[in-house]
C-alpha cells in the first residue's frame, strides 16, 4: 500500500479573509500545499510550497487536524492541515 503525505494550509489575512484555490484540472476548491518530498517534515513542505506556487511568507500558527484519504485504489493520502497567518497576499489574484 502506498502513502503520499501532503501538507495543506488554512491560510488566513488580517483581515479574516481564508485563500483557497480552485483547482485545473476538474474545477474543485482546495487549500494550498502539496505534497511532501522524502524527509521532509509537513511544515517544511508546506512553505516550500506555498513559496513555490504563491510566492507568500506564511508563519505557521498550528496544526489543525490530519485527514486520511483512502478513496484511491492502493493508496493512502495523508493530509496534514496547519492553521497559518499571512501579513501580506497583494501579489494573489
Amino acid at each position: 500500500m502506498v502513502i503520499e503525505y501532503v501538507s495543506a494550509g488554512v491560510i488566513i489575512n488580517s483581515y479574516g479573509e481564508v485563500l483557497i484555490g480552485c483547482r485545473n484540472d476538474d474545477g474543485m476548491w482546495e487549500f494550498p500545499g502539496g505534497k511532501r518530498i522524502d524527509g521532509e517534515s509537513a511544515s517544511i513542505a508546506l512553505h516550500r510550497e506555498i513559496m513555490e506556487e504563491l510566492n507568500i511568507p506564511i508563519y505557521i500558527l498550528k496544526p489543525i487536524t490530519n485527514l486520511t484519504d483512502m478513496s484511491k485504489l492502493n493508496k493512502f493520502v495523508e493530509i496534514r492541515f496547519m492553521l497559518c497567518f499571512c501579513l501580506d497576499a497583494s501579489n494573489i489574484e
